[in-house]
């Protein structure tokens, strides 16, 4: 909005000012950035520096209280009202702030000053203040509030343990890490404040590339999308992780990288692969020797089995029945022998598995020997 104004005077802004201090008042408005004011409380007309043009972009000239009413933000005006009004009954100073527009229409945040000058009366006349641009300085406090509030649930989020939180530097230096992490690739606090954490050695070389893109799309974005990979551990276990990082504000060359353990997710999947193959061998299957085979192979495999046994009743065999061994697997050939018939009520767990129609889950040795003696 262009503001109703007269042509500008060349008197100073703060009129009236004893002898001598017009000059000063002059020079006081030309050496700061702040725009002073003064308004004639028997007119309503307000005059103020050249800087109303330099910083808010309004030409210079005289305003009215409406004017400056239409050019503070809609939500601001009926709390700074209430606020002058408060701060006018307990004295003759206030200070306020409030979003200003400017001449290009932005909004801008001010702090703006005032105090009340009488007559010979005591009455008020005028008053008179200064009007700062403050928008870098409630940016800077703002976006440190951003920040702040972003690292307290980033630190929420790295205390309790659901990731991996890690912050780097692209040449491979962990500087930072939450014990989720540590614990995900096999490392300790101790040998991550030694520096012997190296987000790169702890990537096999295949995988590299992955790395390498997602550097290229924090450089062009700031922010990566998901990606997989797998972290080497000193014990030469690979963990599947899936990642997302996204650079750090102000820290050229830094970020923060959010890891999940896919392990489990893994696992499951290739047990799934693994389950469906078996279904589709066993429905393909025509003799018992085939479905022997079938659940010695895939289904030992799916349900991540060292060792396997197959056997069915013996079906010309007068009670007590007695089990027919179909097939093993990873057993010497010594026990395969040996178990070549059994009765049922042998005390094994394969024989028990066939009395009750339960599954039977066999741990290790010690379990058989407890269980089965």
């Amino acid at each position: 909005m262009t503001p109703r104004t007269t042509p500008a005077t060349p008197t100073s802004v703060l009129v009236g000012l004893p002898s001598g201090a017009d000059a000063r008042a002059r020079a006081l408005a030309e050496a700061t950035d702040d725009v002073l004011w003064e308004r004639d409380l028997a007119t309503d007309r307000a005059v103020t520096s050249d800087a109303m043009q330099s910083v808010f972009g309004h030409a210079v000239g005289t305003f009215t209280t409406a004017w400056w009413r239409a050019h503070v933000h809609p939500d601001d005006l009926a709390r700074v009202l209430a606020q002058l009004e408060a701060q006018r009954a307990a004295g003759d100073r206030w200070r306020l702030e409030y979003r200003f527009r400017d001449g290009a229409g932005a909004w801008r945040h001010v702090l703006d000053r005032g105090t009340v000058l009488r007559d010979a009366a005591g009455q008020p006349a005028r008053l008179v203040g200064a009007m700062t641009d403050v928008t870098d300085t409630v940016r800077a406090v703002e976006a440190d509030l951003r920040l702040r509030t972003s690292e307290s649930r980033l630190r929420r989020i790295a205390d309790s343990g659901v990731v991996g939180i890690v912050f780097w530097h692209e040449d491979g230096a962990i500087l930072d890490a939450n014990d989720a992490f540590l614990a995900l690739v096999g490392h300790t606090r101790d040998d991550l404040a030694a520096g012997r954490v190296d987000w790169k050695a702890l990537t096999p070389p295949e995988w590299a590339h992955t790395d390498e893109q997602a550097l290229r799309e924090i450089a062009a974005r700031g922010i990566t999308a998901p990606w997989e990979k797998e972290y080497v551990r000193p014990d030469g276990r690979r963990v599947p992780v899936l990642l997302a990082a996204a650079a750090l504000e102000d820290m050229p060359g830094h970020g923060v990288t959010l890891i999940t353990d896919l392990t489990l997710r893994k696992r499951a999947a290739e047990r799934a692969r693994r389950l469906q193959a078996i279904t589709a061998r066993l429905a393909a299957a025509l003799t018992p020797e085939e479905v022997a085979a079938a659940v010695l192979t895939d289904g030992a495999a799916a349900l991540g089995a060292n060792h396997g046994l197959v056997a069915v009743r013996d079906a010309g065999e007068p009670a007590p029945a007695a089990l027919a061994l179909l097939g093993a697997q990873w057993l010497p050939a010594s026990v395969s022998r040996a178990w070549l018939r059994f009765p049922l009520d042998a005390p094994a767990p394969l024989a028990h598995a066939a009395r009750t129609g339960a599954p039977c889950f066999v741990h290790d040795r010690a379990q058989v020997a407890a269980e089965w003696p």
